[in-house]
């Protein structure tokens, strides 16, 4: 179960790490943030009145904040794959941060996808504890 979670904290790493910074490179090129088929721009905010084209100075600090906790996640999920206690303690660590980011309406990974990965992970530290005291996992 644990290299289940450690999947489930990498792959979504990844794909926030490598995609937010295709839309930066993408607005650094073009000078506007991409539109969507469904009518709405990557990484815009909700506010038309303060123009959704652009990243305004908070986007350009959400943007990196986004990259760098989701840089975090894909090594939480290598040291959960490995079976680091460190990396499930860095796991509860960073869940108010990651939350924060879900909840802001900075992702399209909703803060209950988040939650539901802290209750996995819940479940496995509960089994992982009873059965190796040692190791996570």
């Amino acid at each position: 179960m644990p290299r289940v979670l450690a999947v489930i904290y990498a792959v979504p790493g990844v794909g926030f790490v490598v995609s937010t910074l295709a839309v930066l490179l993408y607005l650094r090129e073009r000078g506007e943030l991409p539109m969507t088929p469904f009518g709405w721009r990557l990484l815009g905010g909700p506010y038309p009145e303060i123009g959704t084209d652009r990243l305004t100075p908070l986007g350009w600090a959400l943007a990196g904040l986004l990259i760098a906790v989701s840089g975090v996640d894909v090594l939480i999920g290598r040291w959960l794959w490995q079976g680091r206690r460190r990396g499930a303690i860095l796991a509860v660590v960073m869940a108010p941060v990651s939350f924060a980011l879900g909840w802001l309406g900075w992702t399209r990974y909703s803060p209950e996808g988040r939650l539901s990965r802290l209750a996995l992970f819940a479940v496995c530290s509960g089994r992982s504890a009873s059965s190796s005291p040692g190791r996570f996992g």
